[in-house]
C-alpha cells in the first residue's frame, strides 16, 4: 500500500517477471538507474488501483519469497497478451506474465 492510501483495490495478481524498465523522461538523473537492477527478477505481481490518492490510476508491487520487492509509481496499466506495461512519471515498466 502506498503511504497515505486507504485500502486500494486489488485488480489482479500474477506470477510475473520484470522484463525491462526504461526512463519516461529525457532528463534522467543518475539516481534513476537503481531501477535497472530489478530487471530479470520475478515473483508475485499485485496490480492495484488507487481509490483516493490518484483515483483510477494503477501501481504495481512485485515480490518474491526471499524478500526482494519492487513497487512502481502511479500510472495506467495496459495488458497485451502476456505483457503488462505501466508508464509512471519517471519510468516505463514492462512485465511478462508467467501464469
Amino acid at each position: 500500500m502506498k503511504p497515505g492510501e486507504s485500502i486500494p483495490y486489488l485488480r489482479a495478481t500474477y506470477h510475473a517477471s520484470l522484463e525491462s524498465v526504461v526512463p519516461n523522461r529525457e532528463d534522467v538523473s543518475p539516481e534513476w538507474y537503481w531501477r535497472k537492477e530489478n530487471e530479470g527478477k520475478s515473483g508475485k505481481l499485485y496490480l492495484f488501483e488507487s481509490r483516493n490518492i490518484q483515483p483510477g490510476m494503477n501501481y504495481i508491487l512485485i515480490a518474491d519469497k526471499e524478500g526482494w520487492w519492487c513497487s512502481t509509481g502511479y500510472g495506467k496499466a495496459v495488458i497485451d497478451g502476456d505483457k503488462l506495461t505501466i508508464a509512471t512519471r519517471n519510468s516505463v515498466y514492462t512485465f511478462r506474465i508467467n501464469d
